[in-house]
């Protein structure tokens, strides 16, 4: 699969195993540039050909229950970058109440960065 999807266009791809929470689920992670590459032709389609393509894609849907797809954009003003990368992920989604998303973003740049920045202490530390 990754050798199709690096000559299809993809420049790197994480897949994440889950180890709490659901088991035998997976997480790929895919940078994206720009929302253009949603309409593009799939990666594997333009690496292998309308017809490899489909069965390399009819193989891999064997294996998988299901799927959902989300896009999500980094909100740098709320978010404590990484100076290095880590070996292990959390990934938690919050769903703001209708109505709410400003005073979610409020919360977390008033209350929760400031707790983040002020226990930062390590060398390492992703504040």
């Amino acid at each position: 699969m990754n050798p199709a999807l690096k000559k299809g266009g993809v420049a790197s791809r994480t897949l994440l195993e889950t180890v709490l929470g659901n088991q035998y689920e997976y997480v790929s992670i895919t940078p994206m540039w720009s929302y253009s590459e949603m309409d593009a032709d799939n990666p594997l389609i333009k690496a292998l050909g309308k017809d490899g393509g489909a069965k390399l894609l009819t193989k891999t849907r064997k294996c998988i229950d299901g799927q959902s797809m989300f896009v999500s954009t980094r909100l740098a003003e709320l978010s404590s970058v990484p100076k290095n990368s880590a070996a292990i992920w959390t990934t938690v989604r919050y769903r703001a109440a209708p109505g709410k998303n400003q005073d979610y973003e409020n919360y977390l740049k008033t209350d929760l960065l400031p707790v983040y920045a002020k226990a930062s202490c390590r060398e390492d530390s992703w504040i």
